[in-house]
């Protein structure tokens, strides 16, 4: 499909998000719709519930990427699948195939068998308790399921900025990667669901050692969490007339290309006017598709900070950066305007 056809139907779907509340609108739909899936995959597979709704969170863009949408694929797992195989672009060159399920349930299924205890490559995470989020994400980079230097802290940031470890009755808590989580004992807690029919529900609830030095009070912020609250907050959905989005932390470019079947060299190169993947990094824009020829927004100039480039600018402003060059009398793009020149946007 062409990648303009691609880009209304994203427009029309809200397949980015427009701001935090978006976001955070999006991220509460999936985690009330998947809630009950993480749970059962943890009760069988004994991977925890909140590092599967991470995960699928940050894989499927709150189960909003083209790979989701077509192919049920949450978790970005690659192969053939129960039903056949998606191609996407992805961060390795050319098409990856992608496994297709008949349904999400199928998915979850897949990425808990993946990471259960007998798997060869993440077996060992099942020395972690399921209630230690923190060892299990480290852990999951480590054993390789991703490519972002980051995945770890984003998995975390997202468990605690909405409070996922609490669908296991856990805690939120304390930072340092190598402090393991140590369960003293499990209290099993019995509650009437109906009384009538006599149905109860049992619940597991964990008791650590030193539990004073390895969790927080809910509101205290942890630096992973205030990393993705930033990132939430420069979130875009247009930007002079151009869809992109800010890259989130967890995510790279690869992801990006996958995520909206973009070639890596149209969103390098044409759409973004970089040479390579390093000069777009965490919390920058990205945009989706060509920039425009001038800013057609309410205002007419910008007054140039420090480290500001033309290329910074016109990524600020969806500007391509020959023409800002040009609108400024500029024949060097590669130019760094000096603190406080004014630079003309139309």
């Amino acid at each position: 499909m062409k990648h303009r056809l691609l880009l209304a139907a994203l427009c029309a779907l809200t397949t980015v998000f427009a701001c935090r509340a978006g976001y955070n609108d999006d991220a509460w739909a999936y985690i009330y719709m998947y809630q009950n899936a993480a749970l059962q995959t943890e009760y069988k597979y004994g991977v925890p519930a909140s590092i599967t709704l991470a995960q699928g969170i940050l894989e499927s863009g709150c189960g909003k990427s083209l790979l989701t949408r077509r192919s049920n694929n949450h978790f970005g797992i690659k192969g053939v699948g129960p039903a056949g195989s998606a191609k996407a672009k992805d961060d390795e060159p050319g098409l990856s195939t992608f496994k297709a399920y008949h349904n999400a349930m199928e998915s979850y299924e897949d990425h808990a068998r993946l990471l259960s205890r007998s798997s060869q490559r993440y077996g060992k995470l099942h020395n972690y308790s399921r209630w230690d989020y923190r060892s299990w994400a480290f852990g999951i980079k480590a054993c390789g399921y991703a490519t972002a230097p980051d995945y770890a802290e984003s998995l975390i940031g997202i468990i605690e900025r909405f409070q996922l470890y609490k669908i296991n009755n856990g805690r939120k808590l304390q930072g340092g990667s190598d402090r393991r989580v140590v369960v003293r004992r499990i209290i099993r807690r019995t509650t009437i669901v109906n009384n009538d029919n006599g149905l109860v529900h049992t619940d597991s609830v964990p008791e650590f050692e030193d539990e004073d030095l390895v969790t927080l009070n809910d509101d205290q912020i942890t630096a992973e969490e205030q990393r993705l609250d930033h990132a939430v907050e420069n979130y875009k959905l247009i930007e002079n007339g151009v869809p992109c989005i800010v890259l989130m932390p967890g995510r790279t470019l690869g992801d990006v290309c996958r995520d909206y079947d973009i070639s890596d060299k149209k969103l390098l190169f044409r759409f973004n006017e970089v040479k390579g993947e390093n000069q777009l990094t965490e919390g920058d824009i990205v945009y989706l598709d060509t920039k425009r020829d001038k800013y057609e927004g309410a205002r007419n100039s910008y007054t140039a900070r420090p480290g500001d480039t033309l290329h910074s600018i016109s990524q600020l402003f969806g500007i391509k950066v020959k023409k800002l060059a040009g609108l400024n009398g500029l024949k060097d793009t590669s130019t760094r305007p000096r603190p406080g020149t004014l630079i003309h946007l139309n």
